[in-house]
């Protein structure tokens, strides 16, 4: 919990990434203004933290619910959300022009001391804040969903970024119980985007090669680096492996894996046949439960299940 218990953040976009960043704020003892467009999103938005904070009372992760959700304000007014905002976190949809207006617009209603973070990982950010005159406190810090449970943030500086700034984010972030981790420059993509496309990339190449179906591939990464990468990263693996090794299966095997520089095909020929992922109820997966009936589908619910085991077993609580 932070030092000042009483700091207050607020968190542009009350959809699935900023409603859980507004929870993982209010877990680490700030004051939270959460803004949207409707009444209707933030009631929402509400009713969701409410019952994933209840999930993890009831698994020890977290103390006090009602506590937690009295620290949240709701509202549709900027100029009241980011009235005594230490950070303002932006997590709405992936529109440049959109996100541009948001930022001049709190440059002019926020205090000069207010960060400015977006969640932005595909878009620039470097075009984002270009027309801010106060890129000094500008930045990227990158969460990934289901944003109250899972641990890291991408914390990226830009070419006008203060460091002080950048410091003071990481802190921000450090405080609410969060792994910040620390990039000297943006790339596109970030860290863990870039990681993950390479082996989305490869994993599609297989199905489409007819190697293996999805579910046991899936089987396959949960059975293996799944379990390891929750202990150790890349480098400690290819340390822990020899390097040598390393070195002559990476030799013998990219010559070989998939290097085309776009989505492949498969995958465009899936999504214009209406097959879009959980929120079309089938993608490489079949879902039952409609993405927009307000229920989460059960593979959420246990996707949430495991993760609260993990946070359990790595000892965090909040």
């Amino acid at each position: 919990m932070p030092e000042n218990s009483v700091s207050k953040i607020a968190v542009f976009g009350a959809g699935s990434m900023g409603r859980g960043i507004a929870q993982a704020f209010l877990m680490g003892g700030y004051e939270v203004s959460l803004l949207s467009r409707t009444d209707r999103t933030l009631d929402a938005a509400k009713r969701h933290i409410s019952e994933s904070l209840e999930k993890m009372k009831a698994r020890d992760l977290v103390s006090d619910p009602k506590e937690r959700l009295s620290r949240l304000s709701l509202t549709r007014d900027r100029a009241e959300a980011l009235e005594g905002a230490i950070l303002l976190s932006e997590a709405i949809e992936e529109d440049m022009e959109v996100k541009r207006g948001v930022f001049l617009e709190a440059e002019r209603l926020a205090g000069k001391e207010t960060v400015f973070a977006t969640n932005a990982s595909h878009l620039d950010p470097e075009a984002i804040f270009e027309p801010l005159a106060t890129r000094y406190r500008c930045l990227i810090a990158h969460w990934f969903n289901p944003a109250q449970l899972i641990p890291l943030v991408e914390v990226a500086k830009l070419s006008g970024t203060d460091e002080k700034y950048w410091h003071v984010a990481i802190d921000i972030l450090k405080r609410a119980g969060k792994t910040a981790v620390k990039l000297k420059k943006p790339v596109q993509g970030l860290i863990i985007n870039r990681l993950f496309s390479a082996m989305a990339r490869e994993a599609i190449h297989l199905l489409d090669s007819g190697v293996a179906d999805p579910g046991e591939m899936d089987e396959a990464v949960k059975a293996s680096i799944g379990i390891r990468n929750f202990c150790v990263g890349v480098f400690k693996t290819m340390d822990l492996g020899g390097l040598k090794d390393w070195r002559d299966c990476l030799d013998l095997l990219l010559p070989v894996m998939d290097d085309t520089p776009r989505a492949p095909a498969s995958l465009s020929e899936m999504l214009a046949h209406g097959k879009g992922g959980i929120r079309s109820g089938q993608g490489y997966y079949s879902y039952a439960q409609s993405f927009d009936s307000g229920s989460p589908d059960q593979e959420i619910v246990e996707r949430d299940e495991a993760l609260m085991t993990l946070l359990k077993l790595k000892g965090f609580g909040w």
